[in-house]
């Protein structure tokens, strides 16, 4: 295919806070030109990601902006982000998502899941009772952790799987990574049946 008929295709016009995984499972971009995570629903509801650009239109001018592993390995280090943001508390982790692209075996594909600060407190097989600190707060004094019981082996909770990022679990570490189902990308045949209403 020529290039003019590669940019009829699809779009050129993605700017960089358009070029996200949702994007890219739409199809207007392809997976490996994502700059920059969606702006998504935490585990309890809170928004999390990116949250400016052209998803939001109400004139966000300050906000965060999740990006991507290699996009960010890529930028001088002079103006390569620090884990966590200069000023912020908390581990580097709790300020990190994992996306598994779509279109795999994988039971994670499509799934994106939350870095968090965990200890385990109990265990039973892989059952575990975690207590689980908010984001960016797992070094301050007098924070209340929510506690939980999960199944760590389950994609369906946790990140579990070949390259996992989660640290912690039964005969393992006691504390450190815990990444927690959050959401998932739009599925395509969401898609086309927006387009036809």
């Amino acid at each position: 295919m020529d290039s003019s008929a590669a940019s009829r295709a699809r779009p050129a016009s993605r700017s960089g806070l358009a070029r996200t995984p949702t994007a890219a499972t739409l199809g207007e971009i392809r997976f490996d030109e994502v700059e920059v995570d969606d702006c998504f629903s935490g585990p309890n509801g809170d928004v999390r990601g990116t949250t400016i650009g052209p998803r939001w239109p109400e004139l966000q001018v300050a906000g965060a902006v999740y990006l991507e592993q290699r996009f960010c390995e890529r930028l001088p280090p002079a103006i390569r982000p620090a884990l966590p943001p200069k000023f912020m508390g908390g581990r580097g982790y709790e300020y990190t998502t994992v996306l598994y692209w779509p279109d795999s075996d994988d039971p994670r594909a499509g799934k994106r899941y939350a870095g968090h600060h965990a200890e385990i407190l109990d265990e039973r097989a892989s059952l575990a009772r975690v207590a689980v600190f908010p984001p960016g707060a797992s070094d301050r004094a007098n924070v209340e952790p929510r506690t939980m019981w999960i199944d760590l082996s389950s994609p369906e909770h946790t990140d579990a799987g070949p390259h996992s990022l989660t640290e912690i679990g039964p005969g393992g570490r006691k504390s450190g990574a815990l990444y927690l189902i959050s959401t998932g990308l739009p599925s395509m045949a969401m898609h086309q049946r927006k387009r036809s209403q």
